[in-house]
């Protein structure tokens, strides 16, 4: 059963969808859990009107704990010296949301 996730990312972040897509889907690990594609949609309410959000298909239900965990990795080892910030927010209808901001 396949599950879809939205990925928010924060403008403090300086990172576009294209570049966290090209690393994801470059690392064996993350891409395991899903391709992740640069689809644009609707912004929740709760998110900053530059967020970024990006969509991950899984082909599989994967834990949103898990794939929080794999976005942390791979910004943390790719583009970060510092802690990204990685929260996931459950909406209810299915499709959580995991925001990602850098830890002050």
């Amino acid at each position: 059963m396949s599950q879809e996730f939205q990925i928010a990312l924060d403008p403090s972040l300086n990172l576009t969808p294209e570049e966290l897509t090209a690393a994801w889907n470059a690392s064996p690990e993350a891409l395991a859990a899903g391709r992740l594609t640069t689809e644009r949609t609707a912004l929740e309410s709760y998110l900053s009107a530059d967020a970024a959000v990006l969509l991950l298909q899984t082909a599989v239900t994967i834990a949103s704990t898990l794939l929080a965990d794999l976005l942390y990795d791979l910004l943390k080892e790719k583009f970060y010296p510092k802690k990204p910030k990685v929260v996931t927010i459950d909406q209810g209808d299915g499709r959580p949301t995991i925001v990602i901001t850098i830890e002050e």
